[in-house]
């Protein structure tokens, strides 16, 4: 999945920029208007498909996710994983568990890829996608 498939829908909700640029890899910085959110993703803009992705979501003050929030997320889920139908009620859910027990976090398996949200302070979500780790071998002598 290239980086403009990824981030499809969210020009208007976020601003990304490149942040820095290494041999294999590139990072890429997002901000809302409001700087309640903050997405990072890790690859190369034809393929972040096997990068890890991070989103932090500032709470609104009843702890809940705002409508925007929630949109940004679901936008941005819905992008990599078409296939996903249930996105919004798991992203509810998840949110609720963790407004009542700060500790919890939820977790999903989508194509052997990890997306887990959890409590990231006292005011914040912190949404995860990171693909599985491949396997590799070490010849030892």
């Amino acid at each position: 999945m290239s980086l403009e498939q990824a981030t499809s829908g969210l020009k208007g909700l976020l601003s990304i920029e490149r942040k820095s640029t290494t041999v294999s890899s590139q990072s890429w910085q997002g901000f809302s208007a409001d700087r309640k959110i903050r997405l990072d993703l890790n690859g190369t803009p034809q393929d972040i498909s096997m990068a890890d992705l991070l989103i932090a979501v500032k709470l609104d003050s009843g702890k809940k996710l705002s409508a925007d929030n929630r949109k940004v997320l679901g936008t941005l889920l819905k992008n990599i994983f078409p296939e996903w139908p249930d996105i919004e009620p798991w992203l509810e859910a998840s949110a609720n568990v963790i407004a009542r027990d700060r500790t919890a976090s939820k977790t999903k398996l989508v194509r052997k890829i990890m997306v887990e949200i959890r409590a990231e302070g006292p005011d914040s979500l912190k949404l995860t996608v990171k693909p599985r780790a491949k396997v590799a071998y070490v010849e030892i002598f």
